[in-house]
């Protein structure tokens, strides 16, 4: 039997036993954007947006787990000076400064000719 590429194992997904009660209530910071849920010290727990956190499954190793983690992060916590420029030509997203596009070359004017 085939493993599923995308799945550690297979079975039901698994999560760290303390954040799965109820009584975890994660730390919130203020920011200049407002209201900011903070992840717990973990590979296995990322932040997916001002007030959700993600829960990645336990049975990938740590370091893969870690990786996941700042994926998600970096595409769900905005910062002040980026955004996410998608090319739905290519199908891409990357993450750019908005520093970097002032300083791209601006676009040539045309000349009309008679």
């Amino acid at each position: 039997m085939l493993l599923s590429p995308f799945r550690p194992c297979e079975g039901s997904p698994t999560s760290q036993e303390e954040y799965r009660n109820g009584s975890y209530v994660p730390q919130v910071i203020e920011t200049v954007l407002g209201r900011q849920v903070v992840a717990p010290d973990t590979p296995y727990v990322a932040v997916a947006g001002p007030s959700a956190l993600y829960f990645i499954d336990t049975r990938f190793d740590p370091e893969p787990a870690q990786h996941i983690k700042l994926q998600i992060e970096k595409a769900s916590v905005p910062q002040l000076d980026e955004y996410i420029a998608i090319d739905e030509i290519a199908a891409t997203a990357e993450v750019n400064t908005h520093s970097a596009s002032r300083l791209s070359t601006p676009p040539r004017k045309m000349e009309r000719r008679t």
